[in-house]
Parts: C-alpha cells; sequence; structure tokens
C-alpha cells in the first residue's frame, strides 16, 4: 500500500485532529466533541461517495472516533497554488488559482447533484444538498504537477445544506487570501453550471466569517471580517 515517503514520521497539516501514518493507512482520530457522531459521517461520506466525487479510500475501522483511509498523495491546494507564485511568479500563481477554481467547481457540482436521500440516516441539518460544508484549498488534495483534484478530505461537518455554503466559502477564500479578480472567480462558477445570484452568496461568506471571527480578539480575522462585509459583487 502507497503511503507518505516520510513514512511513519509524516506530520500532515492538522488542525483539530490526531492523522498520522500507522505504516498501514491515515488513522484519523477526531478529539474534538461529539466525536463518535464526526466519525460516522466521515466515514458514511469517503464509504458513499466513492466513485461520484473524489475522496479518500475507506478502511475498516473498529474504533468509534478514527477514521482509517487510504494515503492520498499530493499537496494541499492552497500549498500547491502558493509553491507556483514561490518558483514561478504571480502568473503562475493565477494559472494555477484558475485550475484549482475549475477543479473545485466540477467537485461541488458532482456533490451537490447526489440524491439527499442516500445520507439521510446520516446527516444533520434540512437543507436540499449534501454539503461539505468546509471545501476550503486547506481541504483538497492535488496532482503536484496539472493541479487536478485528488481527493476531498475532512468530511466530518458534511450535513444537508445549501450549496451556496459550499460555492461561497470556496469564493471567500480566494478573495480574502489571493485576492483573485472576477475574471478568475468565474472559473469557480462556469465549471459549477452557473452563479447563485450574489446577494446570497455574500450574505453566506458575512454568515460564516461572523461565526468564527465576531468575538475574536485576533485583530487580522476582525479585519477579515471587515473585508469580507465590504466585498462587491466580482463575478
Amino acid at each position: 500500500m502507497t503511503g507518505p515517503p516520510e513514512g511513519r514520521a509524516w506530520q500532515p497539516g492538522r488542525r483539530w485532529n490526531d492523522i498520522r501514518w500507522d505504516g498501514e493507512a491515515v488513522v484519523k482520530r477526531i478529539t474534538r466533541d461529539d466525536a463518535r457522531r464526526r466519525r460516522d459521517v466521515e466515514v458514511a461520506m469517503v464509504t458513499r461517495l466513492a466513485g461520484v466525487v473524489a475522496v479518500p479510500r475507506a478502511l475498516p475501522c473498529d474504533d468509534p472516533v478514527v477514521v482509517r483511509m487510504g494515503y492520498v498523495p499530493g499537496p494541499l491546494a492552497e500549498q500547491w497554488v502558493s509553491a507556483g507564485y514561490r518558483t514561478l511568479g504571480l502568473d503562475e500563481a493565477v494559472r494555477r488559482q484558475v485550475v484549482l477554481l475549475r477543479g473545485c467547481g466540477a467537485m461541488l457540482r458532482a456533490l451537490h447533484a447526489v440524491d439527499p436521500r442516500t445520507f439521510a440516516d446520516v446527516l444533520e441539518g434540512d437543507g436540499p444538498s449534501v454539503v461539505h460544508a468546509d471545501p476550503g484549498p486547506y481541504n483538497v488534495i492535488v496532482d503536484p504537477d496539472d493541479g487536478a483534484v485528488r481527493a476531498l478530505i475532512d468530511w466530518e461537518l458534511a450535513r444537508m445544506g445549501d450549496p451556496v455554503e459550499d460555492l461561497a466559502l470556496v469564493e471567500w477564500y480566494a478573495r480574502i487570501w489571493w485576492r483573485s479578480p472576477g475574471e478568475v472567480l468565474r472559473h469557480l462558477y462556469d465549471a459549477y453550471g452557473g452563479a447563485p445570484e450574489w446577494r446570497r452568496r455574500h450574505a453566506a461568506m458575512v454568515e460564516r466569517c461572523q461565526g468564527y471571527y465576531a468575538a475574536s480578539r485576533d485583530e487580522v480575522k476582525r479585519e477579515q471580517l471587515r473585508r469580507t462585509e465590504a466585498f462587491e459583487e466580482l463575478c
């Protein structure tokens, strides 16, 4: 079984959970509140979406708070875009943004087209579609050469919801971190098959930022909230 080149010394980007390579699988131990439910959601998603959306391969595991998965080689999408800028300059970084946004648009189109009844037994929420809820470039693994999406990871927050939530988050990230212009952002919606109206996208961005940042003492985060509130339609 293919694993990370670093073997057991592998240190993936981790924010909330304990993730490691045990010699046979990627082992994700969920350490946040409601770990059992989050684990059940993620296992259901990576199992049932195989062949529909690019996801890691689910592997058997009896531990109620652990997800075991096959290793997916490649950098996180945010790293891939940044590496293009550092090594080849702004034009390459912009080209990579376009490639990634088109990949995300196609991936989210496939996800949102899934019959939500398929997940009625495991997902909470009352929206019309299955949503990932956090499909930012930090949760997308890509091919290091051409940027093709290899896997969307971290499914523990998936639920029934409005597709605009996923799309707005991808647009928000590109605008906040890369200051992507409209001619770049439109590739997300071209690949998706259309853009929700700006009012709904902007409201989703602001609502998410308020939930995370409104009470923060971190001035960087508070500035991101102010920037988000001031966004104007670009595409």
